[in-house]
C-alpha cells in the first residue's frame, strides 16, 4: 500500500485531488500548493513505489504503479458529506427570516437556483424549507 499525506478541504468539500509526483520526488513536493488547493478540495499526496514513506520494490513499471494508484482510490476514506437543509432561492415572504432562524440555530441551509439541485455536491441536503400556506417549514426528503 502506497504511502500518502491526506489533506483535508478547509471549506468541508467532498471534492478530490490526486497530485502525482515526479522521478526523484514525493509527495511532499507539493505539500505548499496542496495547503493552497486544500481551501477548496480535499487533496491526497501520495509517494510512488520507490519513494519516500512508499514500500520498495523489484517491480518498478507503469502498468505496477497504476494498480498502485487503483488501490489506493479505493482504500481512501469517502470524506462525509455535511447535513443540510435546502432551500429556495429568492425573495418570498418570510423566506430570509426563516433561513436566519435555522442558520442561528446551527443549521447549515443552502440556497439552491431553480434548476440548480443537483449542483449542491458537498452537502447531503436531506430536509427542504418549504412554503406551506404562508409558513415556512422544515419537511425530510
Amino acid at each position: 500500500m502506497l504511502f500518502y499525506n491526506d489533506i483535508p478541504a478547509a471549506n468541508g468539500s467532498n471534492e478530490t485531488l490526486v497530485i502525482l509526483h515526479g522521478l526523484f520526488g514525493t509527495g511532499d513536493n507539493w505539500i505548499t500548493l496542496a495547503r493552497h488547493w486544500s481551501q477548496h478540495y480535499r487533496v491526497i499526496l501520495p509517494d510512488a513505489r520507490n519513494h519516500g514513506h512508499s514500500f520498495q520494490s523489484e517491480t518498478f513499471d507503469y502498468p505496477a504503479m497504476a494498480l498502485d494508484l487503483k488501490e489506493l482510490v479505493g482504500v481512501v476514506p469517502e470524506v462525509s458529506l455535511k447535513a443540510a437543509i435546502r432551500a429556495p432561492w429568492g425573495s418570498a415572504k418570510g423566506l430570509r427570516e426563516a433561513i436566519a432562524v435555522l442558520r442561528a440555530r446551527g443549521e447549515t441551509v443552502v440556497c439552491v437556483m431553480p434548476g440548480h439541485e443537483s449542483e449542491v455536491d458537498e452537502f447531503d441536503c436531506d430536509r427542504e424549507l418549504v412554503d406551506v400556506s404562508g409558513q415556512w417549514v422544515v419537511k425530510a426528503l
